[in-house]
Formats: C-alpha cells, sequence, structure tokens
C-alpha cells in the first residue's frame, strides 16, 4: 500500500497546534491546484486524493529559507495501522516572508481497497525551529463502482494549472474511468463519453455533445483507464465542462457524471 495513502472525505477536520506550528485551511482539491470537492462527495478505490493545507509557524532563516516535514499514519476501521510515515525534510523557500508555506500529500487509493471509515493523522516537523504541528482527520471509501476518477487540470506542458487562465491559453483536463466493465476476451473498457460545455448557470453553449467512444486497456499501476479532454478558451466568462461516461459493456445501464467549472479571466 502506498505510503502517503489516504481515503475519502467527511468529517470534521480537527486541528492541533503544538509548539507554534499549526496546520490549517485544509481541502481536497482536483488535482494540486484545482477546485476543491464537496465534502459530501465520497472517494472511490482507485482514486488519486490530495490532501492540501496551509502549514503556518514556520522558522524562517537567510533569504527566506525554511525546512520542514509532513508524516502521515492512517488507521483501518479494523483499527489495524495502515500506513506510518514519518516526517522528511522539505527545503522551502519563502520569498514574501510570514513564516507559512502550502503544503498538501497525496495518495493512490488502491483499486479494491475495502469501504469504510478510516483515520488519517497528519504529523508537521519544522526542522528548524524545531517545533511541531499535528492534524487528524476521519475519512470514509466508498464501496466499488463505475466512476470518473483522478480529476486535474494541466498546461500543454503537463505541468499542473489551476481551473483559469486567459483566453488562447491551452489546457489539458485528464480524467479516468475506475471500475469499468472489461472483455473477457480483450480485458479492454468499451465506454462512451460525452461533453458538453456549458455556461455558470448550466445552459449548454453547443447545441450537441462531443460524443467519443473509448476502448482501451486499463493502466497496470491503477487499473484505471485514463483519458484527456483539451481546452483552449477563447472568450472570458465563467464555464463549465460537463462529462459523462456510460459503461457500454456492464449488463445494466451504468453511467457517471462530473462537472468541472472554469474561470477566463479578461485579460488587463
Amino acid at each position: 500500500m502506498n505510503t502517503t495513502m489516504v481515503a475519502g472525505l467527511f468529517a470534521l477536520l480537527q486541528t492541533v497546534s503544538a509548539q507554534g506550528l499549526t496546520l490549517e485551511n485544509f481541502r481536497i482539491p482536483n488535482g494540486v491546484y484545482g477546485t476543491s470537492r464537496p465534502a459530501s462527495q465520497a472517494f472511490l478505490p482507485g482514486e488519486l486524493v490530495l490532501l492540501a493545507f496551509d502549514l503556518s509557524g514556520l522558522k524562517v532563516v537567510g533569504e527566506g529559507r525554511s525546512v520542514y516535514g509532513v508524516g502521515l499514519t492512517m488507521i483501518g476501521p479494523d483499527g489495524k495501522v495502515l500506513v506510518d510515515q514519518e516526517p522528511r525534510p522539505t527545503e522551502a523557500l519563502l520569498p514574501l516572508g510570514g513564516g507559512r508555506v502550502p503544503a498538501f500529500v497525496a495518495a493512490e487509493l488502491p483499486i479494491n481497497l475495502p469501504p469504510g471509515t478510516y483515520t488519517m493523522n497528519i504529523r508537521a516537523t519544522d526542522f528548524v525551529g524545531k517545533t511541531e504541528g499535528k492534524g487528524s482527520r476521519q475519512i470514509e471509501v466508498s464501496p466499488k463502482k463505475f466512476g470518473i476518477v483522478r480529476i486535474t487540470n494541466s498546461f500543454g506542458t503537463g505541468d499542473a494549472a489551476p481551473n483559469y487562465g486567459l483566453p488562447g491559453q491551452q489546457f489539458l483536463l485528464r480524467y479516468s474511468l475506475a471500475h469499468c466493465t472489461l472483455d473477457p476476451k480483450t480485458l479492454r473498457c468499451r465506454a462512451e463519453i460525452r461533453i458538453r460545455l456549458l455556461d455558470d448557470k448550466g445552459t449548454a453553449i453547443t447545441t450537441k455533445p462531443l460524443v467519443t467512444e473509448i476502448r482501451d486497456v486499463l493502466d497496470e499501476t491503477t487499473r484505471v483507464c485514463p483519458c484527456t479532454y483539451p481546452i483552449q478558451p477563447n472568450r472570458p466568462g465563467r464555464f463549465q465542462i460537463e462529462i459523462e461516461a456510460v459503461d457500454l459493456l456492464a449488463t445494466e445501464p451504468t453511467s457517471a457524471k462530473i462537472i468541472y467549472p472554469i474561470v477566463v479571466i479578461e485579460p488587463k
């Protein structure tokens, strides 16, 4: 199991400050700089989970330099410790001062992770200031079902991107299909993808959705089917990308849908 593994998310975060170091503003983004997921949205086995937060109270030395680490302990529904990772030194630059940096832990949830409530304990260490901080959260993993997971936005270079930009910029929305029905002979999934572009009120901008069919093998490591959708906004405004996937090999009608908001800023 991945040593930074965390699971889906529901319960209220409990923040504890020890000796001056504080973990706060916890959030679950879609990608490092993406929009936050709703607190009520559970995670499926096979998802990539990012738990982001702000680390405050770091001691800064020299020209805005600090060294910190984040560790993770996860306890399963049966009380067993599944992960026990100690904080490792990471150098960070704080050119604006303030003793605060954004931090996160990442996790690939195994495709066969059992459902249930897990407890995730985070430990942060300031290796320069010799201080520590802790945070704890109860989290929930849902049973396996067909779904769209691992949603993130990136630039054309592959670097992580936020959900906003300027007209003319090129982005790539990445997502994956999890728990697809596989063809017993080819071991390939077969799914129909329907993409609609909407305004901020949910009204379709185009008259017909973009419809494509996916026939692909699963990623050997994650056991999900990766997909992409290129974005090149041409005008400012607030928009939504609606992606609906239909499992064409399922014995009963099975579909999943996501809506990813994007903001295009007027250049000034």
